[in-house]
Formats: C-alpha cells, structure tokens, sequence
C-alpha cells in the first residue's frame, strides 16, 4: 500500500531544506542576515498553515534595487538633446610645437575677455565631473585644452548638450632678437579662429589674423603679441551667430548595462495567490562607464547625444568584461550591452541564487522565500545593480497596487 505524506510533514521537509541552504549562505550573507533567515523559517514561528503574501509586500522588494530618479532624468533629456543651443565650447590649440601650455591659456582667458559674441562661451575649466576628466586624458601634450583628435573634442561638447565648438588656434608664432639692433626682439604670430558643428563636424564661420610686434623684453613682446592676436580673432568673430535647428541631425542613444547571468525571478497572480513565473527579471549594473569614439559620456543608465552615424562604443564596470562594439546611430536609439561578471564576481552569487534557480514555476510564494529576496535585493543593490520598473509592469509581472484580493 503506497505511504503518503501529511501536508505538515511536506511544510516541515521544506523548511528544513530551506534552512540547510541558509548556512551555505553564511559566507556571504554573514551570520545576522544568516539568523534572519533562519528565524524566518523555524516552525516555532511560522504555523503549518502558508501565510499569504500580498502584492504590495513583493513590490516592496522589487522597489529596494529598482532604479530612482536616473531614469526620469533620461526621459528629461531624450526630449530635448541639445540642452545649451546657443553655447559653445571654446577651446585653444597649436600645430606649432614652440608654443606653451601657458601661451595656449593665456590665448583663450584673452579671447574670452574681448569678445562681444553673444554666444555663451563655455571652457574647459567651467565644467566639472568626470567629463572634464575625460577631455584632460584626451589632450595632447599642450595641456587639457590643446586636445589631439577633433572628434574627441565634439563628442565631449555634445555630452554637455553643446552643439558647437569655437576653437581659437595659434598656427605659428615666433619671438627672437634681432640682427640689425642687439636687445631688440621682433614678435610675429598667425591665428585662426572657427565655429564647428558637433554634429556632423561642418565648419560654420572660419577667419583668421596676423599680429607683429617689437621690444626689449622677450616675455613681454610674447605675452603683448599673445593679446593681440585674441584681440584681432574677436573682432573677427564678434558677428557670429548660432544656425537654427542646431539639433535636428542628432541621434540619441540611451544606453543600459544588463548583467549577464543575474537576474530576479517574476511573479504572476493565480487562483488567488501569489506564484513564480517564467520568465525572470533582467539585473542592470549602475554607474558603469560609457565611452564614445574613446571619450567618456557618461555612467549608466545615460543618455548620449551624438551625430549621425557609425560610432565606437565601449563600456565597462570593474568586475566585468568590457563591452566594445561599433553601432549605427540615427534618430533615437537604446542600446542594452551585455556585462559577463568574471569569475570572481560569479562566486559571489552563485550561492545565493542557487535557491532561486530551485523555485519551480507556479509554486506559492511564502514569507520565508520573500525574506531570501529581501537578502538578495540588499547585496544587488550595495554592489550598484538594479532592476528597471518599467519592465515589470510593461509585462505585468507583478501587482504593485494594493493588496492581492
């Protein structure tokens, strides 16, 4: 005669094995969130009969590693790209290798001093954060304004919503004694000065100046012909004027990290109660670094405002594969690459999922299974992972208003 099982001795095997995958947790978790876990399973304090669970108690948890207000940021900005239409990056550089980082700084403090433009001028030095960083790491040896690559220089202006670059150039310049009178230094110098379009790199207004002088002092001939040629390469752009519709050519990406082989498990109404579902939730990795053609734009979640067309993309979090691909960009796009975690990291999770991966589909969610997400959640969320609500209720997946009925 086949023997079957109480529904109290069913309840007691399970919270024993629940109970025996919480130590193996123990290394991981530690030993108070090991005690919670094992508190919430003992039968002392739980009744043979399941206690339910609601859907608020299951969006709580989702809601403790869901994003905040970055994505709401992303939506802010996708509506309007081009957030300063009438600013300018302004920035100095030289092909003449005799020119100094001091020369260069000084060139532009002058032009920026003289110039009547009534476009806002934005250097360098006025924006701050790691973008600022970005371009400093992407400057040639004549300092953070002298940058190498053009494109660099557009990219990190569109990421500060700036649509124009107005570069200030000294193309040659040369202050040395003359023959013909001993003590006497002649300066001359050339300059050029030009609005660029980030978009798509056409070079708006361009025009150019020439400056000479005389003294007996070699630094003050060379600071006097600096200030000259700033002063001739204002008044020949004092007229300039931003074109209109500045941002129609643009494309915008909205760029997430999914983290492969880490996820949360979905949930779905049934009968009454509360049980899993198929399909699992997808975990995005916060704050990894987001590079485009070599210049850093921004941490995900972010929002990269660009030019048309084919762009090198890169991003990369410490713990995880770097990502790296070349993508065709027009209008508005979203790109989720994939993050593989090395080794290391794998470990980390690997015990602490194993539980979940054990769920079968359809089974009842209990409170001693909620409390391990709980658990989970926190880790995700210290390590800088989260999970996008919108996915959630897009696919109805769980129940986020009011109690299950």
């Amino acid at each position: 005669m086949r023997q079957t099982t109480t529904p109290k001795r069913d309840l007691s095997r399970s919270l024993f094995l629940l109970q025996n995958h919480a130590y193996k947790l123990t290394a991981i978790m530690g030993t108070a969130a090991l005690a919670a876990v094992t508190l919430s399973c003992s039968p002392d304090k739980h009744d043979t009969k399941k206690e339910s669970v609601s859907g608020n108690e299951l969006a709580q948890v989702m809601k403790s590693v869901a994003y905040g207000p970055e994505l709401q940021a992303l939506s802010q900005g996708a509506s309007n790209p081009i957030t300063n239409p009438d600013s300018v990056l302004v920035i100095s550089r030289t092909q003449d290798s005799g020119v100094s980082t001091t020369e260069l700084r000084k060139l532009s403090q002058a032009f920026m001093a003289k110039s009547t433009n009534p476009l806002h001028k934005v250097t360098p030095e006025d924006l701050t954060g790691s973008t600022t960083e970005s371009l400093q790491g992407g400057a040639a040896a004549g300092g953070m304004q002298a940058v190498a690559s053009g494109q660099q220089t557009m990219q990190f202006a569109l990421s500060q919503g700036i649509p124009a670059v107005l570069t200030v150039s000294i193309e040659t310049m040369q202050v040395k004694e003359t023959s013909t009178v001993g003590g006497v230094f002649m300066g001359t110098a050339r300059g050029t000065i030009s609005l660029i379009s980030c978009i798509d790199g056409t070079r708006l207004y361009t025009a150019d100046a020439s400056e000479n002088l005389r003294g007996i002092d070699r630094h003050q001939v060379t600071d006097n012909l600096v200030d000259k040629l700033a002063s001739g390469l204002a008044s020949r752009s004092n007229s300039w004027s931003m074109p209109q519709n500045t941002g129609a050519n643009t494309a915008t990406c909205e760029v997430h990290a999914r983290i492969e082989g880490l996820n949360m498990p979905s949930f779905q109404e049934k009968d009454g109660v509360y049980v899993f579902a198929d399909q699992k939730i997808p975990i995005y990795a916060a704050g990894a670094s987001v590079e485009l053609d070599g210049v850093l734009v921004g941490q995900t979640p972010c929002l990269i405002t660009t030019g048309r067309g084919m762009r090198k993309l890169k991003v990369q979090r410490p713990g995880m594969e770097p990502f790296e691909a070349v993508v065709n960009l027009s209008g508005k796009n979203r790109h989720d690459v994939i993050l593989t975690p090395s080794r290391e990291t794998l470990v980390q999770y690997n015990d602490q999922l194993a539980f979940l991966r054990g769920l079968q589909h359809e089974q009842e969610l209990t409170r001693a299974t909620v409390s391990v997400m709980e658990g989970y959640a926190k880790m995700l969320r210290q390590s800088g992972y989260r999970v996008d609500m919108r996915e959630i209720k897009d696919s109805k997946q769980l129940s986020t208003h009011g109690e299950k009925p």
